[in-house]
């Protein structure tokens, strides 16, 4: 698995959690950024040099994002589209790439990648100022997308006020799965206090709802293939 970090605001949680705050501001994305304008390899060699170990889990890759305000100019719409072609080319060797995007139509921000993924999830809460910049935006998430293929959808943040149908039909958005509204386990995945052990930490409702959530989205990728006549993937 390779975790991509797009979000240009230069916020990391990853960062500050995952990593405790010890993670190095290099490698980041703008190695990959560096190369691309400087007409060196992009390729699947040159995202493991940008990219670094999660702890606990070194089979798994994280290229972390932008570290100060003034790399954002670096990350163009030719950027987007050769890192977008280099991820495509690691799935298709048995990745899975998971692209944290940020907020969508941000300056600079990481379109193209929206554009190539096989599926995009849309992260909200059940609250109505979420739903209607969904629906707002959802046209633009789909780019033409059929709604058949249910390449686009949502996931949800916590239980709310209106039923999943009712969510649907205001922004198009099948809801995909909700994890569930956990801000004490979320604030220590965040770096605000030391992690549990694993034994406690599977407990959380975060965590069980986080796994229903992989499984879930498995599950939907493999109708999409089904009905796209494209091949399953391998795991």
């Amino acid at each position: 698995m390779i975790l991509v970090e797009a979000d240009v605001s230069g916020s990391s949680s990853i960062k500050a959690g995952h990593f405790r705050g010890q993670a190095t501001p290099s490698p980041n994305i703008m190695d990959l950024a560096d190369a691309h304008h400087n007409h060196r390899s992009l390729g699947v060699e040159a995202l493991r040099h940008a990219s670094l170990p999660l702890p606990l889990e070194p089979s798994r890759r994280y290229v972390a994002g932008i570290a100060r305000s003034d790399q954002l100019r670096a990350l163009t719409p030719d950027f987007w589209d050769q890192l977008a072609s280099v991820l495509a080319n690691t799935a298709e060797q048995g990745y899975d790439v998971i692209v944290d995007a940020g907020r969508i139509r941000s300056i600079n921000g990481p379109d193209r990648l929206l554009e190539r993924a096989d599926m995009v999830a849309v992260v909200m809460r059940n609250h109505l100022d979420h739903i209607v910049s969904a629906a707002s935006n959802a046209d633009y998430l789909r780019r033409g997308a059929d709604a058949a293929s249910n390449r686009v959808g949502a996931i949800l943040l916590g239980q709310g006020p209106y039923p999943n149908k009712k969510i649907t039909e205001a922004t198009g958005l099948r809801i995909w799965s909700t994890l569930a509204w956990d801000p004490h386990t979320a604030g220590r995945l965040m770096g605000d206090a030391d992690l549990p052990t694993f034994a406690k930490f599977e407990r959380t409702g975060l965590y069980r709802s986080a796994r229903s959530t992989v499984n879930e989205l498995r599950n939907i990728d493999a109708e999409r293939r089904s009905f796209l006549g494209t091949p399953q993937r391998t795991r």
